[in-house]
């Protein structure tokens, strides 16, 4: 079973709909972003999954929702945003989805998932499983610091 799936069905209701990769990562290309290895392997996985997430620790209460659906994702933010985001994380990111109920852009760079909203940038891990783990049961991501 996907490790995501299985660890966001204990918030709630999973579901991974069917998309057309090769399209995705068209789109993706087209707009400018870079197409990596990890981010291809990381889509292969989980893309098109809708699912929920544990409340971060500072915010109780029932479980949020997340989705993975970088066709969806890049509308919900300008490139140039997310430029702004690369000088701070120090890899190129490309938009994968939403979380906390769609108030965190999901981010994908160097085999690991960011978080951004407005001017923070949150780290979820150094690796891939760590990533999932710290969005799915709300642990503490890293803040990195902005200038």
């Amino acid at each position: 079973m996907n490790t995501l799936i299985e660890q966001a069905s204990r918030y709630g209701a999973v579901t991974q709909e069917a998309t057309d990769l090769a399209s995705c990562l068209a789109t993706l290309e087209s707009m400018g972003y870079a197409v990596s290895d990890a981010l291809t392997l990381f889509l292969q996985a989980h893309n098109g999954i809708h699912g929920h997430h544990a409340p971060y620790r500072n915010h109780p209460g029932v479980a949020r929702c997340f989705y993975i659906d970088p066709q969806k994702a890049v509308r919900e933010v300008y490139r140039e945003q997310v430029e702004q985001y690369e000088t701070v994380t120090g890899c190129p990111l490309v938009p994968v989805g939403e979380c906390d109920n769609g108030h965190l852009i999901l981010m994908h760079g160097n085999g690991v998932l960011y978080g951004v909203f407005d001017d923070r940038v949150y780290r979820y891990g150094i690796t891939l499983a760590e990533s999932l783990d710290v969005l799915i049961h709300g642990k503490d991501a890293v803040e990195l610091p902005t200038q």
